[in-house]
């Protein structure tokens, strides 16, 4: 009989050790992978809301969907067909709150939604209140506004419209932020009125963000904000001071995908967060226009 040869304890550390190091070389190799195809979904995504919001002010006098802080409400601005003086309900989409006993403006997602395969859910939903919140909530509408390299376990609700002190039903899910200097209707004491929407109203729509990777944060709900009134805001700004909070520095790696108002999209680098905000540490936040772009 011819002796039968095994593989000795040694011969098999050394097997197992050489595949070990083969797996600590190709882990980060294919996390990377893997965030770069998060990365491309996400912008493929947010170019989709940005096409549902073109094809919202093809239909609606030239006005994207209205969004963010509404104000001030001592000076009659409001989210009401009146507030938004669009009385004839022409420029932007209304559903009636039984709760309010009023027209409110559909929030961000329905209103993009209606554009995005998911009208037929929402139509059937919008005639009370309560199917209209469960529709918000639910996983057909909420996996069109998620981003892939977000943890849907962290997406917690928010509001997409705010009016006074409070937002203004229902709360929906969303991985993405807001331009409210360019959706919201807000009237500054130095004079100027923001666009509320209005396409026509934006002098370089390349350069003025639409939205973008981030999440609800302290009272504003999913809109980023300026510095009060200013016409040349950028997005350092707007995630400057208390808007920080409204970045996900993990999601992408240290870095957010923007779509603009023309409708492009890129991902561009955020500052370092382990450093304080600053104008030396700003990323690439500098050329992402807020109000900037918009009034200049």
């Amino acid at each position: 009989m011819r002796p039968r040869h095994a593989f000795t304890l040694v011969e098999l550390l050394v097997v197992i050790g050489i595949i070990a190091v083969l797996i600590a070389l190709l882990m980060p190799a294919l996390s990377g992978a893997r965030e770069a195809a998060n990365r491309a979904k996400c912008l493929v995504a947010l170019r989709s809301m940005a096409q549902a919001a073109h094809m919202h002010a093809q239909e609606h006098r030239g006005y994207m969907p209205v969004a963010g802080t509404q104000g001030p409400s001592h000076r009659g601005v409001n989210a009401t067909p009146e507030g938004l003086a669009d009385r004839a309900r022409r420029k932007y989409m209304y559903y009636w709150n039984e709760n309010d006993g009023a027209w409110r403006p559909l929030p961000l997602p329905a209103a993009l939604g209606h554009y995005m395969d998911l009208g037929p859910l929402l139509r059937s939903s919008e005639r009370g209140f309560f199917q209209f919140k469960d529709a918000m909530a639910s996983d057909a509408v909420r996996s069109r506004f998620a981003c892939p390299g977000q943890d849907p376990e962290t997406v917690r609700p928010d509001y997409s419209i705010i009016e006074g002190n409070g937002g203004v039903n229902p709360p929906v899910y969303m991985s993405y932020v807001l331009n409210a200097e360019f959706l919201a209707r807000k009237l500054y004491d130095n004079g100027h009125e923001t666009p509320a929407g209005r396409l026509a109203a934006v002098r370089r729509p390349a350069e003025v963000m639409l939205f973008a990777d981030g999440k609800p944060y302290g009272g504003r709900g999913y809109g980023v904000t300026g510095s009060g009134g200013e016409t040349d805001d950028t997005l350092y700004e707007g995630f400057g001071g208390s808007g920080r909070g409204q970045v996900d520095f993990h999601r992408h790696r240290g870095r957010v995908n923007v779509v603009y108002i023309d409708g492009h999209a890129e991902t561009v680098m955020l500052p370092n967060p382990r450093l304080t905000a600053s104008p030396s540490n700003a990323g690439d936040l500098h050329r992402v226009g807020l109000s900037k772009g918009i009034y200049d």
